[in-house]
């Protein structure tokens, strides 16, 4: 069976018509596209099952305008449901907000203290807890490492060995303590909350030690 070919064109030029239909094309169509037109070489083409005659061109017009009322009024009544559906919504809503306990929000503001001697690793690792969504401050050189571990503001410190106070227990009763170093270094803290890790921590390790000490 014969396949007709429409030719659907933008930009068209004055020949342009004579010429497709001139090499063999059935039928030809310029943007911008008009539906009756198009409705036209559809249904000039294209018999339903029962091999009906095509709708003549006359028919068109009524039915186009029939299809067009019945979906605008699909539409207004689609956008009245939507329009009265959100107000019950939105004050169900707002009935149902409760303040955050206090003990929520407090662990909330807490960060984590990262002390790093390595620049870059200090980067690296400040990169990688803030991909994970976390809050965290990194000490600055000038600033006293025991006293902003018992500051409050911090749960957790992450820094190099040779960094923390010779005496931890000064700030362990404030602080978790993630003690950095070398892997032929590493050796079990004498605290209640605290180990020793190497100084390339991985994502998965930190997220761990979250949960750890963070429950």
């Amino acid at each position: 069976p014969h396949v007709p070919i429409v030719a659907l064109t933008a930009n068209a030029l004055k020949g342009d018509k004579e010429r497709f239909l001139g090499e063999g094309l059935d039928e030809y169509i310029s943007k911008p596209l008009e539906t009756l037109e198009l409705l036209a070489v559809l249904n000039k083409y294209l018999k339903d099952k029962t091999g009906s005659r095509p709708q003549k061109e006359s028919d068109l017009p009524a039915k186009v305008e029939k299809k067009v009322q019945n979906n605008t009024e699909t539409v207004a009544t689609a956008k009245t449901e939507t329009i009265a559906k959100p107000t019950v919504k939105s004050e169900a809503v707002t009935e149902k907000r409760i303040p955050k306990p206090a003990k929520e929000k407090k662990a909330l503001e807490t960060k984590i203290l990262i002390a790093k001697r390595n620049l870059l690793e200090g980067r690296i690792l400040t990169k990688v807890i803030s991909n994970l969504g976390l809050e965290y401050a990194l000490l600055d050189k000038s600033s006293d490492l025991e006293e902003k571990a018992n500051s409050g503001k911090y749960d957790i410190l992450i820094a190099d060995k040779d960094i923390l106070p010779s005496d931890l227990s000064s700030i362990e009763d404030r602080v978790a303590i993630i003690s950095l170093s070398d892997n032929s270094e590493q050796e079990i803290l004498d605290i209640s909350r605290g180990e020793s890790m190497p100084h390339t921590l991985s994502k998965e390790a930190i997220e761990i030690l979250i949960k750890k000490y963070r429950g």
